[in-house]
């Protein structure tokens, strides 16, 4: 299912995907919310409180009828809440710093983890580029949202609950104002930014294809630059721009009216705060010292619901950004492992298409009911103009996609039945366009299996006719190829792949075309060397290129997902069949499509 297609995560879904990882690391989490707790406590509700008792001790009194002695224990407290508060700050802030670091590092791994389950065609359905950022977003956005829950929610909290305590017990009027205040706040808040919410989903899914099509243009710039495109690309990118300037701005501007409702709303409660504690004040009822607390309170909770109103904002826009990847995450795969895989007893290669059936759309089926047998060592060419179904073939025995009718085995096994690492373990695949990691030569070709030797990545690439072209570089094995393997030519990623398949020594050989990007002479050891690994392997070779396939043990002329021919080069041209057609219409040695 491509990405675009998805569901939506809920708020609650996207909670427990975090909660999963936090709780790996369920002490340094405690401690933050405890140790700031404790610190916002001491620092912002007690000693407030203690220098409103120090004034209220001064206010009016002359110097020197106040002796150090009455005074001290208030200092004392004083110096003990500061220095608390700033003890448990600081053991907070190596303690928060632990935990988002391990958790972002975890948060990747995870999303990579969950990712690489999904299916082949679910990546081809999909930009790479946007598949990053989402990742990168849902990483980023676990640090706001915690960030957010820590030095907003939770410190704001603590504030209101204990400015309504000390109120409650100085001036109980004004306490249950206070109060009425914060929940009419927080709820015109919640309702506003939930309505926001939907504004800053469109404009991370502006954002997310923005980044799409960059990473395609650039990906693409060799064409852009052949094709004189530049103009065309850049009035294409121009149209997702705007996209997102309008989503964003769109956004933005319902950000600002809030803000607008913020400032009338702090300005009222400090108001109504002034105007009570003057009066109070004025009938004696409160002490100067609780005018300038309450004052001091009022001006800290009006800083802090100020950010509350920012930082939910903020949260939801990061849940927006979070809510992408996790949709992704929780797509069902379209090929999936069995629930109890069975142990693979794949060894020989018998391979059995078993009345097959499969179509890439409910209208249209690529295969109805097909079969095919090839016996375990044979060596099978197949040939047929595109859209024949050769390499959807190849798709449903990697198990890159499932059947949806009958059943495929490899040694009488049905692939379902075992993992998908245990199926390929048996195959090795030689596509027509091989991709390479940005890595050395030595670790590309080592990547085919796990543990391989320097001595025996060197001989797969010796007998892959590529050691001497390695040997040639400056760097030898050491040579990086740069990003998919740009750096090389077609021949050389191909003798690179092929390499990687004398590695890995796989009782099933798959061959999409694995000559076409060598020249004549590269070709003709290559095919040499083939020949030798093809050898007690069952082999299928898609080819383009009959003369490339005509010492096979058997050829396959396929025709809209059916086998239409079925024999050696020699009986099919007897036959004068499609196969001979093809053999003496082919253009320079290629299948023409006439």
């Amino acid at each position: 299912m491509p990405a675009e297609k998805k569901k939506r995560a809920s708020l609650g879904r996207i909670f427990l995907t975090y909660l999963r990882i936090a709780r790996r690391y369920p002490w340094s989490g405690i401690l933050v919310f405890l140790c700031y707790g404790i610190g916002v406590i001491m620092g912002d509700i007690l000693l407030k409180y203690y220098y409103k008792l120090i004034f209220d001790r001064i206010a009016g009194v002359d110097p020197h009828q106040i002796a150090w002695m009455d005074l001290k224990p208030l200092f004392l407290m004083v110096v003990f809440f500061i220095i608390t508060f700033n003890l448990f700050f600081r053991i907070a802030d190596f303690c928060i710093v632990y935990l988002q670091s391990n958790m972002m590092r975890e948060l990747q791994n995870y999303a990579l983890e969950k990712l690489q389950r999904h299916s082949y065609n679910f990546f081809v359905g999909s930009f790479t580029g946007g598949l990053v950022a989402k990742v990168k977003r849902f990483t980023r956005a676990f640090e706001t949202i915690h960030d957010k829950l820590v030095f907003n929610f939770w410190f704001t909290g603590l504030n209101l609950i204990g400015v309504f305590i000390v109120l409650l017990i100085t001036i109980p009027f004004l306490a249950w104002f206070f109060a009425l205040w914060c929940v009419a706040y927080l709820v015109v808040t919640t309702l506003f930014v939930r309505y926001r919410m939907r504004y800053d989903l469109l404009e991370a899914e502006a954002d997310s294809a923005v980044t799409g099509q960059l990473a395609d243009i650039i990906t693409n710039i060799l064409n852009l630059k052949v094709f004189t495109s530049g103009k065309r690309e850049l009035q294409h990118f121009a149209g997702y721009t705007q996209n997102e300037y309008k989503a964003r701005t769109r956004a933005w501007y319902l950000g600002n009216s809030f803000y607008a409702l913020q400032a009338t709303a702090m300005g009222i409660l400090e108001i109504v705060g002034i105007y009570t504690t003057l009066h109070l004040w004025l009938d004696g009822k409160i002490t100067a010292g609780t005018v300038i607390l309450v004052q001091t309170y009022f001006t800290t909770v009006s800083m802090k619901i100020w950010e509350i109103g920012r930082a939910l904002g903020d949260t939801f826009k990061a849940l927006s950004d979070a809510e992408e990847m996790v949709s992704i995450l929780e797509l069902p795969l379209e090929v999936q492992d069995p629930a109890v895989p069975k142990k693979s007893r794949m060894k020989k290669g018998h391979i059995a298409f078993k009345k097959s059936s499969f179509g890439y759309s409910t209208q249209k089926n690529v295969f109805d009911a097909f079969t095919l047998d090839i016996p375990a060592g044979q060596r099978v060419g197949i040939v047929g103009h595109s859209g024949a179904g050769k390499s959807t073939l190849f798709k449903l025995l990697l198990r890159f996609l499932d059947v949806t009718g009958g059943s495929i085995t490899v040694d009488g096994q049905d692939i379902r039945t075992v993992t998908q690492d245990d199926l390929r373990t048996c195959m090795s695949y030689v596509p027509q366009d091989p991709i390479l990691f940005h890595r050395s030569l030595l670790e590309n070709i080592a990547y085919a299996r796990a543990g391989a030797t320097p001595e025996e990545v060197m001989e797969a690439a010796r007998r892959a006719h590529a050691h001497d072209f390695i040997e040639s570089l400056p760097a030898g094995y050491d040579t990086l190829v740069g990003e998919r393997g740009v750096k090389l030519s077609g021949g050389e990623r191909q003798r690179i792949a092929i390499a990687r398949a004398t590695l890995k020594n796989a009782p099933i050989l798959l061959l999409d075309e694995a000559t076409s990007s060598l020249d004549s002479l590269s070709e003709k050891y290559v095919q040499e060397q083939l020949a030798e690994l093809m050898r007690g392997r069952t082999t299928l070779a898609i080819a383009h290129r009959i003369s490339t396939i005509r010492q096979m043990d058997r050829i396959l002329v396929m025709d809209k997902g059916a086998i239409t021919e079925d024999g050696t080069h020699d009986e099919l041209l007897t036959k004068n069949g499609t196969y001979a057609s093809l053999w003496m219409h082919q253009s320079q040695g290629f299948l023409t499509e006439e």
